[in-house]
């Protein structure tokens, strides 16, 4: 009797073992599959960050090159500024002083006619 109780101690043992091996076979196939996806994951993550390593120097260099475009742009469009309103003021003040000139050659002719009218 007792050799038959432990027959099935052995047994029931021996099922939960091969149970448990089972259960612990499934959770490391599982494991490994997900180590697996990881690790590919991993790797493409780190692809994706050497690239992105690169475009990022490229883009820096791109904005860097178009800033200095716009700089230029804006320098050349801030002197043509700076010499169109010199311009007009130089003219605004050439036109005064021709003006000025003009009326004081008008004032002595008319001075001076008047004054031989006189005589």
């Amino acid at each position: 009797m007792i050799h038959c109780y432990r027959r099935k101690a052995e047994i029931l043992l021996t099922s939960w073992l091969n149970t448990y091996d089972e259960d612990i076979g499934e959770k490391q196939a599982e494991y490994d599959e997900i180590m697996t996806a990881f690790d590919e994951e991993k790797k493409r993550m780190q692809d994706l960050q050497d690239q992105f390593a690169a475009q990022d120097v490229e883009y820096w260099r791109l904005m860097k090159e178009k800033e200095d475009e716009e700089k230029a742009i804006l320098e050349k469009k801030l002197s043509t500024f700076i010499c169109n309103r010199s311009a007009k003021r130089i003219q605004r003040y050439w036109r005064a002083y021709r003006a000025r000139k003009l009326a004081r050659r008008k004032g002595r002719k008319k001075k001076k006619g008047s004054a031989a009218k006189k005589k």
